[in-house]
């Protein structure tokens, strides 16, 4: 399943995975006690049914986890959590979310996918519901109460590109995207950051499959030095790999985030990352996966899945930022400086996550750190 461009591209950030975006450790640097309400209730809608569904259900199992962790360590406090299923489907994401705010009175929401937020994010704003949301908001973003725990789809990639335009001396190089609307933004973002008149961009894109090997023909035959790689997992190996038969000649690949969230489908369609050596990759920074992976494996059977760490965080921040005040707690959810299990966690003007990044060198087949982005 493509789980990037279900993240890009519909529901959800850059995140961000076909293998799993590293978690990092449960130390929440800003804790908010509660004190004045003992019992807080809380809604979420995630995609329990349908095509996403493994990708809901990870999501909703790190808002358990994360409720019953709390409850245990607070004992006097008393978390309702309601959930409800939108099946990535606007309609059913209404009524989930009509039901829990007629019927079940709740105090804050949590939201995973697009659809939903798309179609409700005016009813949650005229309500002032504190809400934590996981996918892309595509309509209506301001500075209100509503958090997207993802960043912008763009940031990393313009971030991204400033990067290697700052740090490599390439001389002609070949931006591959892919086909449809998100990568189209992410091809825009790039050409906004990589600025340097002297070399020469040379945009292409992949409409459908049987033109990359087209694509890798044009490289192979020009003269270029660097390939900058917009898109799918199996899009951008697929693209490498024929690059690769058709010249010998060095390239510096530059591949956005599916690198990380496709590493795997990389090293199954190369064999290996040899081939990228001295090429780089933007990651959303992450840390030490081993508790919360632990945890989670322990609760539920089955290692975290994809975006589960995100489900764990988006309890945390609420319940971190709490007030009975609706106001206060909003005001408290804006100035969020939390190190969380996806990595640190603030949001700007808009709600919109601050994402601190991690550029990586491709050395002897293998992925290092060789920069920090913070944002």
């Amino acid at each position: 399943m493509h789980f990037k461009k279900i993240l890009w591209g519909v529901v959800f950030v850059l995140a961000i995975t076909a293998g799993y975006v590293g978690v990092q450790q449960n130390n929440y640097s800003q804790t908010q006690k509660v004190e004045s309400k003992n019992t807080i209730t809380i809604g979420a809608i995630s995609i329990l049914s349908g095509q996403f569904a493994t990708i809901g259900e990870g999501f909703a199992n790190g808002i358990k986890l994360a409720k019953e962790k709390y409850e245990l360590e607070n004992p006097g406090v008393k978390i309702n959590l309601i959930l409800e299923d939108d099946a990535f489907d606007a309609k059913k994401g209404i009524s989930a979310f009509k039901k829990l705010t007629a019927v079940d009175n709740i105090d804050a929401l949590i939201n995973i996918s697009s659809p939903t937020i798309d179609a409700v994010h005016s009813d949650i704003t005229k309500m002032n519901i504190p809400t934590i949301q996981f996918g892309i908001q595509s309509d209506g973003v301001a500075k209100d109460s509503i958090f997207q725990i993802s960043p912008s789809p763009e940031m990393p990639i313009t971030a991204f590109a400033e990067y290697v335009d700052k740090n490599t001396n390439l001389k002609k190089v070949a931006v591959v995207y892919e086909n449809g609307q998100p990568f189209e933004r992410f091809h825009s973002a790039f050409l906004n950051g990589y600025r340097n008149e002297n070399e020469g961009l040379v945009s292409m894109k992949v409409s459908n499959k049987e033109n990359i090997r087209s694509i890798a023909s044009e490289i192979a035959r020009g003269d270029f030095d660097g390939v900058v790689i917009l898109g799918l997992p199996e899009t951008g190996a697929l693209l490498v790999k024929n690059i690769s038969i058709l010249t010998k000649r060095d390239m510096t690949y530059m591949i956005d985030v599916q690198l990380q969230t496709g590493l795997e489908t990389y090293k199954k369609i190369l064999g290996n990352l040899n081939v990228l050596n001295g090429g780089y990759s933007v990651w959303l920074s992450s840390g030490d996966t081993s508790i919360f992976s632990r945890e989670y494996q322990t609760r539920f059977g089955t290692p975290p899945p994809a975006f589960a760490d995100s489900g764990y965080d988006s309890f945390n921040v609420l319940i971190k930022s709490y007030d009975e005040n609706k106001n206060t707690w909003i005001s408290n959810m804006e100035k969020s400086n939390l190190t969380g299990v996806s990595g640190g966690i603030s949001f700007d003007q808009e709600g919109i996550r601050s994402q601190d990044l991690d550029i990586m060198k491709i050395e002897n087949g293998l992925p290092v750190i060789h920069a920090q982005l913070g944002q």
